[in-house]
């Protein structure tokens, strides 16, 4: 019978502790569950923080690369003038060079590198030169030939037929909505002016209207709507903010100086 007592009183006193361990255990998981919530809300806060950090970041260093673009302008490149240019040396600061008694300019037996007689008889019989004469003196006579490179910048107004379909229906390009609309040319030369040459909206339209020899007649809210079309074409990240014009075209690419007009 004692030992009946002794087991049951320590079986008893086992129940007790496991009891308390157990309420224990359930008091220290019930604060684990109140802290993994509370870090899960923590790191949504803190995924919503990096979020909008990424978005920031983003923004700056295209905001960044946009300043470095208009640090890098000089008059080389822009409208800037040659007195405004940096690292330049003063006036009358002359360079270590020691004088010679040679002629300025090329010097004798030098090879020129503008275009030759040849170079534009070629091109003339390639038809790249439209072929203009000019004559000075008697026809007639025995004459000597000089070539004059010039440009000839006209207005040409391409009437577009649009026949219908078999169903009876105009199949219009959206580019053509209207009845009159501007052709990749003068957009892209817009685009190029306005990006690379850093010009206003206002003088880039008084220059078309102007090489045109006023016959476009193209507003300053065209211009503008030129620049908006080729920018929504690029990436986002080629965007720059706080401009009113989009910098940048789709159209206008260069290629050793040159502009390159593309399809859009």
């Amino acid at each position: 019978m004692t030992v009946w007592r002794l087991n049951r009183s320590r079986t008893k006193k086992e129940i007790k502790s496991l009891t308390s361990e157990v309420a224990s255990l359930r008091k220290e998981n019930t604060a684990l569950r109140e802290e993994v919530s509370f870090l899960k809300q923590e790191n949504a806060v803190l995924t919503e923080k990096c979020v909008e950090l990424e978005k920031e970041n983003a923004l700056l260093r295209t905001d960044n690369e946009r300043m470095k673009r208009l640090l890098n302008n000089d008059s080389s490149n822009s409208s800037i003038p040659p007195s405004k240019d940096e690292n330049t040396k003063p006036a009358n600061t002359y360079n270590g060079r020691k004088p010679t008694a040679r002629k300025p300019g090329a010097q004798k037996g030098h090879r020129g590198a503008g275009l030759s007689k040849a170079d534009v008889e070629e091109k003339i019989q390639r038809g790249v030169y439209e072929h203009r004469v000019e004559e000075i003196g008697t026809p007639g006579r025995p004459y000597i030939t000089r070539y004059r490179l010039d440009l000839d910048v006209k207005t040409v107004a391409t009437e577009i037929r649009i026949y219908a379909d078999d169903a009876g229906k105009y199949q219009v390009p959206a580019g053509l909505k209207g009845d009159v609309a501007y052709g990749r040319g003068i957009k892209s030369l817009a685009a190029f002016l306005y990006s690379e040459g850093v010009v206003a909206n206002d003088r880039i339209c008084t220059f078309l209207n102007s090489l045109s020899g006023d016959s476009l007649d193209i507003s300053e809210g065209s211009i503008y709507h030129f620049c908006k079309e080729f920018s929504s074409r690029l990436p986002f990240w080629d965007r720059p903010r706080g401009v009113q014009c989009p910098r940048g075209t789709l159209s206008v690419q260069k290629h050793g100086g040159n502009v390159k007009q593309m399809e859009p």
